[in-house]
């Protein structure tokens, strides 16, 4: 007989996840829903096993990986983290075209230069 995937699910969930994806019986928006957990567990699963490989490969130079492949260089899901003191705040001068006042100072020199008070109001 048939048990419910919600009682064989605890017990071995990657078991059931390509049961799940394997089968063509998913037609209701229940089983849709399962469907979706599934693809969602495989992915994850494939995930982890690509990381320790990582690890794996990191701690042991003589197996070849392509994201260890160069030295020196970091593997393509990495990002570099930013250098610290680099601000980028002082390069918005502009915001949808309009110029953009940093000082009390500038926001007079923009209004002698469009002919308002505009940033002077605003302050």
């Amino acid at each position: 007989d048939f048990l419910p995937h919600s009682l064989v699910l605890n017990d071995d969930p990657l078991a059931v996840a390509h049961y799940i994806l394997d089968s063509s019986l998913m037609t209701n928006k229940a089983e849709a829903k399962l469907s979706r957990w599934a693809r969602v567990f495989v992915r994850g699963v494939k995930k982890t096993v690509r990381r320790l490989f990582f690890v794996h490969t990191a701690q042991h130079p003589t197996v070849m990986c392509r994201s260890v492949s160069k030295a020196g260089h970091m593997p393509p899901n990495k990002k570099r983290p930013k250098k610290m003191g680099v601000n980028n705040r002082k390069n918005k001068t502009t915001k949808y075209g309009a110029m953009l006042p940093r000082t009390y100072n500038d926001a007079l020199m923009l209004d002698a230069k469009n002919g308002n008070t505009f940033w002077q109001d605003a302050v």
